[in-house]
């Protein structure tokens, strides 16, 4: 019987062996002096070492002095805990050089439920990192050359919140940068006076899935001003085709309106004036008229 158990525990021992060098993410124990107990296949062979290279030696044993700080930092936060520390992205030094990876460690506990030490999982993210920067880097560019515009760009989602700005924009708003007002509503901005019209043209755009284009309308500034502006929208798509909000762009037109303003009020004035000088010349012909024929009664004799 007792022959049989061993083979048993032997066995169950090299599966879970087995399946502990199987997974690709690298796997290890240390225990709570910091040193490590067990690693996998995958920790190794992404180490460029041996089993023999980690197990029963500490971090400071394998890395150099700051980077096992920080490793250890960690650890002794979930032993002191006892609460598992997730999605540490970090940088590695690896057989293949430095790789971006992302932790959980958990509390290594023994048949008692005491904290002996930390289990590590660690998996690598380097493409995703790279990518990840590279959309970031995009953004950004994209984010400066926006900025530069003087035309005033906008996004919203679906809710009518404020997704994205160029610094024009957030000018206008009172803040310094487009951060400061992001996930705003309009009722939020100094134009809030002005924030139902402005959300009914957004639901319609929305709605309709077509574009509003070239209209003027009103906007309340920071300092109360009220100021004109020539307005476009149009639906904001996924790359599906899917209406996700509403993207917006306008400019301040208020010096030409105002110019406008002035030159109808002067074209009015001049209308007006024509008018009158219209009607003197006429009521001089009327005059000159009568004149006439009254010097024509005087001499023309009357019969008797």
């Amino acid at each position: 019987m007792t022959n049989d158990l061993n083979k048993d525990l032997k066995k169950i021992t090299e599966e879970q062996e087995i399946i502990f060098n199987s997974i690709p993410a690298w796997i290890f124990y240390k225990d709570r002096e910091n040193r490590f107990i067990q690693v996998n296949k995958a920790f190794c062979e992404a180490m460029g070492k041996t089993k023999d290279d980690f197990e029963g030696k500490s971090l400071f044993d394998i890395f150099p002095k700051e980077i096992a700080e920080a490793y250890w930092k960690d650890d002794k936060e979930v032993i002191a805990s006892g609460k598992p520390k997730t999605g540490i992205v970090e940088t590695v030094e690896t057989s293949k050089g430095q790789r971006w990876v992302q932790t959980d460690k958990i509390p290594y506990h023994d048949e008692q439920g005491s904290i002996i030490g930390v289990i590590g999982f660690s998996i690598e993210i380097t493409e995703r990192k790279v990518a990840e920067e590279t959309i970031e880097k995009s953004q950004l560019m994209l984010q400066g050359i926006i900025d530069l515009l003087p035309i005033r760009i906008f996004w919203k989602d679906k809710n009518l919140n404020l997704l994205g700005c160029n610094k024009a924009f957030a000018l206008d708003a009172g803040a310094e940068s487009p951060n400061e007002i992001l996930g705003k509503s309009d009722f939020e901005m100094a134009w809030k006076d002005q924030a139902e019209l402005y959300r009914a043209d957004d639901m319609t755009v929305i709605n309709s899935g077509k574009p509003k284009l070239n209209y003027e309308e009103e906007q309340t500034t920071p300092k109360g001003n009220k100021i004109w502006l020539m307005t476009n929208k149009t639906p904001l798509k996924n790359g599906v085709g899917e209406i996700q909000g509403v993207l917006g762009t306008y400019m301040d037109i208020t010096e030409q309106k105002q110019s406008d303003d002035k030159l109808k009020s002067a074209l009015d004035e001049t209308k007006k004036m024509n008018g009158l000088m219209i009607d003197r010349e006429l009521k001089m012909v009327e005059l000159k008229k009568k004149i006439e024929e009254l010097k024509n009664q005087i001499k023309t004799p009357t019969n008797n």
